[in-house]
């Protein structure tokens, strides 16, 4: 599976994004990272250099470099943003 630099993220090939806005992920991906553990995941925009988004979960996030957005925003922490509304900055959902 190609990473998107040495030690970096793994690329799992692309999704399309449906007429009803649904996304269909890789069944790799979701097996590798447990994606359906806690029933919800965010939405991550992607870096410049690697551009797309990212799939992930509060499990994963919280313990990250980036977790610490779960304890500044308790509105996506909780899951209380509205369908379809980003947290401030760098665009989660």
């Amino acid at each position: 599976m190609p990473q998107v630099s040495k030690g970096g993220k793994y690329i799992f090939g692309y999704s399309l994004i449906g007429q009803e806005l649904d996304i269909q992920l890789p069944p790799q991906a979701m097996r590798e990272y447990d994606i359906t553990l806690e029933g919800k995941v965010y939405l991550i925009t992607g870096s410049k250099t690697s551009g797309g988004f990212n799939v992930t979960r509060k499990g994963l996030l919280l313990p990250s470099k980036i977790g610490g957005v779960l304890i500044e925003r308790p509105a996506l922490m909780n899951y209380e943003l509205a369908e379809g509304e980003f947290g401030p900055g760098r665009l989660f959902c």
